[in-house]
């Protein structure tokens, strides 16, 4: 896997496993920052995937803040 100038691989999306596997949190955090808005997400079918882009941004602080 190639790496992207912030330092996450270059894939299209990643399960919540491998997000908490990579942020170095339970998979537990990880549904809980998807389920508070905060780590953008895409169901496929039952399945939560985290796009690249989102995951660099909530990794930069960049992620949107709710209101």
């Amino acid at each position: 896997m190639s790496m992207t100038t912030e330092g996450v691989p270059s894939r299209a999306a990643f399960s919540p496993a491998e997000v908490g596997a990579r942020m170095g949190v339970p998979i537990g955090a990880v549904y809980r920052l998807i389920h508070a808005g905060d780590l953008r997400t895409v169901k496929v079918g039952r399945l939560h995937r985290i796009p690249q882009d989102a995951l660099a941004e909530f990794l930069a602080g960049d992620a949107p803040a709710e209101d």
